[in-house]
């Protein structure tokens, strides 16, 4: 193993160890940061349109169960 490369990558984990102190993000984390957090958006409204789906069909079952016992 030749010293530049342990150096290197000595050097390596300060730096990213002083950017988690300092509470700091790469270019690549930000960009998957704000992906995940784009995906979990879309996903709570598509949850909440899955919800209000289900809610309407629950309705409709109760009033043909209602026309079907008169």
């Amino acid at each position: 193993m030749r010293p530049s490369t342990l150096q290197n990558w000595v050097h390596r984990a300060r730096a990213r160890a002083d950017a988690d102190a300092a509470g700091g993000l790469g270019g690549s984390e930000r960009d998957e940061l704000r992906r995940l957090r784009e995906e979990n958006a879309r996903q709570c409204k598509e949850i909440a349109e899955l919800g209000m789906e289900r809610d309407v069909l629950k309705r409709s079952v109760v009033l043909w169960v209602k026309e079907a016992t008169k």
